[in-house]
């Protein structure tokens, strides 16, 4: 499904998303921060990451952020 239009925001305020996912430390700071990029961007309420490992067949929770 492809989004029409022009994004909401400009590039620079995207960048500024990307900033704590570079600076992870290890891959839980990583997911930690994609989970609050995502919740800003759509401007939910909170947000889950969820890996799937398909050779066991499962999903695992990785992250999450909540709007206080």
């Amino acid at each position: 499904m492809a989004l029409s239009g022009r994004p909401d925001r400009r590039v620079s305020d995207l960048v500024l998303d990307l900033a704590p996912m570079q600076e992870a430390s290890d891959v839980a700071d990583l997911f930690a921060s994609l989970a609050r990029s995502v919740m800003k961007r759509l401007h939910a309420d909170a947000c889950l990451v969820s890996v799937c490992d398909e050779e066991f067949r499962y999903l695992r929770d990785v992250a999450a952020s909540v709007m206080p």
